[in-house]
């Protein structure tokens, strides 16, 4: 008899085994899919790739034109205030920043954008011209 309860306690066991693992068969233990890090992985055109500039601060004067690297990422366009006076164009990895000759001094922010992601901050400080051209040497005094 107690042969039979034996052998009958291990199928019981077994059959219940085999019931707990096939439960899960229609469930799927994926956590859900993020675009930004999954996008590369199928091969879509979404890679999301924050822009860097070489520098984060650039000084100018009215009527000059300057041009920082892009370090990564793709430029897509630049948002330039519209008072500024100051323009800005992107092309193969480098950010143009133009000042008319009546841009307004200060401090302006550009901001470079590349797709849906955060864009990078430019601060450009217009000067006047006079402030940045090359102080004038004293004539020496005689004694």
């Amino acid at each position: 008899m107690k042969k039979v309860v034996s052998v009958l306690s291990l199928f019981l066991l077994a059959a219940g085994l085999m019931l707990a693992a096939g439960c899960n068969e229609g469930k799927t233990d994926k956590k859900p899919v993020d675009k930004q890090s999954n996008a590369a992985d199928k091969g879509d055109d979404l890679i999301l790739v924050p822009v860097v500039l070489e520098v984060d601060e650039i000084d100018i004067i009215p009527g000059e034109e300057k041009q920082v690297k892009v370090k990564s990422g793709k430029a897509d366009g630049a948002d330039v205030p519209a008072d500024s006076g100051l323009k800005a164009t992107t092309a193969d990895k480098v950010l143009t920043i133009s000042a008319a000759k009546d841009a307004k001094e200060g401090t302006h922010k550009i901001a470079v954008k590349s797709g849906k992601v955060t864009p990078a901050i430019l601060k450009v400080n217009v000067k006047p011209a006079d402030e940045t051209a090359k102080p004038k040497e004293e004539t020496p005094k005689k004694p």
